[in-house]
């Protein structure tokens, strides 16, 4: 007897959607295809970019679908934060060019990471919007900043350097961590640190081919084992977006970049950021991770010497094309299309063409059979985002199975003979049919520093099929899980959006959220029977979710929230949980699931309910049992990333630190009440607060910029790290109070602090 997931193999053979080689693969299973898959082939498992005109990659392939150029000038919404700057310069008002640009660049969730304020504001926009990119990258691979904590993730991070830290240069001398902030080697060591990676982190600068670099050489350690994930991309910001004469020779003096035509004259710059996680492909097939394309190959090299030191070498470029094919195995013949580099230059087009042809004439004499299109037309030349860029589009064309217009082109470069080479200008939007093979392509980035690199990338292999043979559930528990109310609420409506618009199992939804995603404190869960009803019940709560939580009881949906305190926490708010209660709340959540194997199905809604209901009060489910034990496994599907929240973080080279922070002579210590007023919380109606309390509030107030504090707060968990504890040790000796740095990390909070530094002033009497 067939079982569902055979007939439903054999029945897209019979309508040929897939070949029966695919179902073979599919009907194996993915154990078997892992065990064919080459050592050196890289899965893409997540990806997550920013770039003109899209905020996110869903909103990028739209624009290239529709053939949108982004274009223009500078945005009004960030001049405010750069024309004093180039006031103060000199420079006039016309020196903005135009460009593709992103709309912001000053927003941050500094908290989502436990990042201080006054960290954030001295933290170049390169390195906020890149951790930001990463974490997204890694979410919507299905993995959590649990399951990744420790691991050997390696982080590796295009970035050209060439124009200057123009982030710093607006800081005040004394801002602290202007160092850290700035420092270009810690752009990808700041994502290793937030998560605890312990993969290497290298930041690449190979000018404008730095963003496809950097992920070769993620390939090349995962090869060579030195980890087993790696985060790799790159990233382009243009703060002071000036004209510069210095580059006039390969700019436009207009907005159109016109790669491989006639008109020629050209590119503009543009700016954005863009990752991928990458896996070997047989570990992904293994993990049954979610595979959005696979790298067969890679290679990168250099043009030595040419004509002038930033001169392309054809020969090079042959070179690198020849030894990325040989490693992923294929003849060229097998691609449908090239991202080229593209810059729509007089001299490095036509360069470009010959190396390409004069590669392919190796192994056919076929012409015009590939498509060959750049990304610049669009968006601009992103530098060393551009690679990383490049193959985005590409993953999203393999993934829609069409390939974008390369925009901009009317008539043929005339030093380009179209007709007696392999390509053709893929000048509108275009059906990838499939052929004999998956569908290829590859992706060309050279850089201005004469490193070139290519990668050739092959469509994901057929993804499992799941067996609902012996599922058991009838109900499915939804979680959701933030670490604000805001973030929740904007989760709830993206999953809304999300459900209605994908064709997803509901059992793969709720495995992957539940076993796959971090849970935060702020929660929310659903017992549904199938996909209909989860969408009705999130589309009816996803307006008016405010006025459902106030009404407990009288709602499906389940809603909690707490926090973790100290267990000698005296006065305790709304959801506080000491770990020991937190322990005994898991405890019974987690006898509930186990009662699950020995009741009937008529009892499963009643204690789903139960589940969910210690679930949202702050419980730890041990989903792996639910989802190893109990139900079957699901399947692990791309779903919404977490909300990040925007708020502003940015400092003004004007701005300076207050007066009572200037140094004070030794015998003349900062009174408290010159300090930031902060409110303290943590004792009951009545009970004051010490002075020694209130001067360490006001320390922390200034260096955490933040207004209220609870007395009981961990100084680490608010944002505080080792830098600040040396500064905090230094405030503190201001205002008369001599600690040393072992004991600021030995009472981290102000009611430990206080306590300690009032026993020894009564041991010195």
């Amino acid at each position: 007897m067939q079982t569902q997931k055979q007939q439903i193999v054999l029945k897209l053979v019979a309508d040929k959607k897939i070949t029966p080689q695919e179902a073979a693969v599919l009907l194996a299973g993915q154990g078997t295809a892992a065990k064919e898959a080459p050592d050196h082939q890289i899965a893409i498992i997540g990806m997550s970019g920013k770039f003109p005109g899209a905020g996110n990659l869903e909103q990028f392939w739209n624009n290239l679908h529709d053939g949108v150029k982004s274009i223009g000038p500078f945005p009004s919404g960030r001049r405010k934060d750069t024309d004093p700057y180039i006031t103060r310069m000199g420079e006039p008002d016309n020196v903005y060019g135009l460009g593709g640009f992103l709309e912001e660049v000053d927003k941050f969730d500094a908290s989502f990471f436990r990042i201080s304020p006054s960290e954030a504001k001295a933290m170049d926009p390169l390195q906020r919007l890149y951790l930001e990119t990463a974490w997204e990258c890694i979410e919507e691979a299905g993995y959590s900043a649990h399951n990744i904590h420790g691991s050997a993730t390696g982080v590796f991070v295009g970035n050209d350097h060439a124009f200057g830290q123009t982030y710093k240069q607006m800081l005040p001398e004394e801002a602290p961590f202007a160092l850290t902030g700035s420092y270009t080697s810690i752009l990808a060591s700041r994502i290793s640190y937030a998560l605890n990676l312990r993969g290497p982190a290298l930041v690449v600068d190979t000018a404008c081919s730095s963003g496809l670099s950097a992920v070769h050489l993620a390939c090349q350690s995962l090869i060579g084992k030195e980890c087993q994930m790696a985060i790799a991309g790159g990233v382009y910001l243009r703060l002071l977006p000036l004209q510069m004469s210095s580059m006039q020779t390969v700019e436009t003096e207009s907005a159109d970049v016109r790669a491989f035509d006639r008109y020629a004259d050209g590119t503009v710059w543009g700016e954005g950021m863009g990752a991928v996680l990458l896996k070997p492909l047989k570990q992904a097939l293994l993990d049954g991770d979610h595979i959005h394309a696979v790298i067969k190959g890679s290679s990168m090299n250099n043009d030595g010497q040419t004509n002038g030191i930033t001169a392309p070498s054809p020969d090079a470029q042959h070179d690198v094309l020849l030894a990325a094919w040989n490693q992923a195995g294929i003849s060229p013949d097998t691609l449908g299309y090239i991202e080229a580099h593209g810059t729509g230059t007089v001299l490095g087009d036509p360069l470009e063409i010959k190396a390409i042809s004069r590669a392919m004439s190796k192994f056919t004499n076929r012409k015009q059979f590939c498509g060959i299109g750049s990304l610049k037309p669009n968006i601009g030349h992103l530098v060393s985002a551009s690679g990383i860029a490049s193959l985005l589009k590409v993953v999203l064309a393999l993934k829609h199975k069409q390939i974008p217009a390369s925009l901009n082109f009317r008539e043929p470069n005339p030093y380009i003979p179209f007709a007696d080479t392999p390509v053709y200008i893929n000048d509108k939007l275009t059906p990838w049919p499939k052929q004999e093979n998956p569908r290829r392509a590859g992706i060309s980035c050279f850089g201005f520093s004469g490193t070139n690199s290519h990668m050739v990338l092959e469509e994901a292999p057929p993804a499992a099929l799941s067996d609902s043979t012996g599922v058991r559930a009838t109900r499915h528990l939804f979680t959701l899980s933030a670490k604000s109310m805001t973030s929740l609420q904007a989760s709830l409506r993206n999953y809304s959006r999300f459900l209605r618009e994908k064709e997803l199992h509901v059992s793969d939804i709720c495995y992957t959220l539940a076993v796959c995603k971090d849970h935060h404190p702020y929660r929310i869960a659903l017992v549904v029977r199938d996909n209909d009803e989860l969408i009705d019940l999130l589309a009816e709560y996803d307006t008016n979710i405010e006025s459902r939580l106030e009404k407990p009881g009288q709602s499906r949906l389940f809603f909690g929230y707490h926090k973790l305190v100290t267990e000698n926490r005296t006065l305790k708010e709304t959801g506080d949980l000491n770990k020991a209660e937190k322990d005994r709340l898991s405890r019974r959540a987690n006898e509930l699931v186990r009662r699950l194997q020995d009741e009937d199905k008529s009892a499963e809604s009643g204690i789903l309910d139960e589940i969910a209901r210690h679930y949202v009060s702050g419980a730890d489910v041990d989903w792996n049992f639910v989802y190893g034990g109990l139900y079957r496994k699901g399947r692990k599907v791309s779903v919404p990333v977490y909300p990040l929240e925007r708020h502003r973080f940015w400092v003004q080279g004007s701005e300076s630190p207050p007066a009572a922070y200037e140094s004070p002579l030794a015998d003349h210590p900062v009174q408290p009440q010159h300090l930031k007023a902060v409110a303290l919380t943590g004792k009951l109606q009545g009970e004051a607060y010490t002075e020694t309390e209130k001067t360490i509030a006001g320390v922390w107030g200034r260096l955490l910029e933040l207004d209220t504090i609870h007395i009981e707060d961990n100084f680490f968990e608010l944002g505080g790290n080792s830098i600040l504890s040396l500064e905090l040790e230094v405030e503190l000796d201001k205002c008369g109070i001599n600690l040393d740095f072992e004991s600021v990390n030995r009472y981290p909070t102000i009611k430990e602090l206080a306590l300690y530094t009032d026993s020894l002033k009564i041991d010195a009497v």
